[in-house]
């Protein structure tokens, strides 16, 4: 069985030992490259935004640090610290299969070897990967390096990016043995 959720921690409690084990999977995306796609996402949907600058969206609507405050389970309005931080790191590395959307077809034989979900792999779900999991050429430039969007929302999303820096970490080691062990 597989549960599907963007409240992660939420949903820990349909896991609970000793009947019910989970295992987090994860995909991560650059959090610069992420808020480029809400602000993009945003922008197609409301008109209001439409006519917003980016440093506006940048500074008065996006969200900051989502990825920390998903997996230390703190609300938006909630200040993070350096705990918060290590608390969502100590998540990814202990429980969590890391997959990179920049690297999403080595992610995806990495979760179905880890998972056993090769068997899965039948005319459907391949079509359906390649049709949602491949890479979108239509992705939204990233603002200028030292630009004000650019800085305001590195800054804003500071705790975010060290944690993608650890994601990658974990990715890395991960890679040579998450499908040979299943814990």
């Amino acid at each position: 069985d597989v549960l599907f959720t963007p409240l992660p921690i939420d949903a820990t409690h349909l896991f609970a030992p000793p009947d019910n084990h989970g295992r987090l999977f994860a995909v991560f995306r650059h959090p610069l490259e992420r808020a480029m796609s809400v602000y993009s996402h945003a922008q197609a949907s409301d008109p209001a935004i439409a006519a917003m600058s980016l440093v506006d969206f940048a500074r008065d609507i996006l969200p900051n640090n989502e990825m920390v405050r998903v997996l230390s389970n703190r609300g938006p309005t909630e200040d993070l610290n350096d705990n918060d931080l290590y608390l969502a790191m100590e998540i990814v590395r202990r429980k969590c299969v890391v997959g990179l959307v920049d690297r999403m077809e080595e992610s995806m034989v990495r979760f179905h070897g880890y998972f056993g979900w090769y068997t899965l792999i039948v005319n459907g779900v391949t079509q359906c990967q390649a049709e949602y999991l491949s890479p979108n050429d239509e992705r939204v430039p990233a603002p200028a390096e030292g630009s004000d969007a650019y800085n305001i929302m590195m800054n804003q999303n500071r705790l975010d990016l060290r944690l993608y820096e650890f994601v990658q970490h974990v990715y890395d080691i991960q890679g040579g043995t998450v499908s040979e062990s299943k814990k």
